[in-house]
């Protein structure tokens, strides 16, 4: 287990990114780009011999969510959803 405190995170790969309650409004693109520094792209995942990592993210619902603007900003990232 680590977390983004831990220099050494980026060294490693991980078979799952599992994230809780990080969904903020304005921050979601910010996330979005930090969850695809960690994830194969759609193209890269297809090439892969092993099985890519998986995120799973949980957002409560909340009225100003930008789960939406999450989604948009993941997909253009190349993100498989």
């Amino acid at each position: 287990v680590s977390t983004f405190l831990d220099p050494t995170v980026s060294a490693n790969r991980y078979d799952l990114v599992l994230a809780a309650d990080v969904l903020y409004a304005g921050m979601d693109g910010l996330f979005a780009r930090v969850l695809a520094s960690h994830l194969p792209c759609m193209d890269e995942a297809k090439g892969m011999q092993s099985k890519p990592t998986e995120a799973i993210i949980a957002c409560p619902f909340r009225t100003d969510s930008p789960l939406l603007n999450f989604f948009g900003i993941a997909h253009r990232l190349g993100l498989a959803l």
